[in-house]
């Protein structure tokens, strides 16, 4: 068939834009929300399903608006470590989501950070 073209997602739009190598790796998350109509701030829980040194990827039940700043508290309570920025994308249906991805806002992890953030982690298929 001529002129027949594949079918590009949004998703695997994102994905041809990426420029650091994702890594499967499952770290707990913690955040606050004040997008969710609650009373005051409400801690939501999730985990990664993937990181790099420009951003993770977190599933959650809860997801914010996309362009939303968080601060996200990465790893076990007590041995976790405060990561800030930007919700770039989300996914709020199976088999991906519900999920965001998060920009970070200083750019990258430092290599130091990049390495304790793997070594942490569940490593995932």
């Amino acid at each position: 068939m001529f002129g027949r073209r594949s079918k590009q997602t949004k998703r695997d739009a994102h994905e041809e834009r990426r420029t650091a190598i994702r890594h499967r790796a499952e770290l707990p998350v913690r955040f606050e929300s004040e997008a969710l109509e609650f009373d005051g701030k409400l801690e939501l829980r999730g985990s990664t399903a993937d990181i790099s040194r420009t951003g993770l990827c977190v599933r959650c039940d809860f997801l914010e608006p996309k362009g939303t700043e968080v601060c996200l508290r990465v790893g076990e309570p007590g041995a976790d470590i405060c990561v800030n920025g930007t919700v770039a994308w989300i996914v709020e249906s199976p088999p991906e989501g519900p999920a965001m991805g998060i920009e970070l806002a200083n750019t990258s992890f430092d290599t130091a950070l990049f390495e304790w953030l793997l070594n942490h982690a569940r490593v995932t298929n």
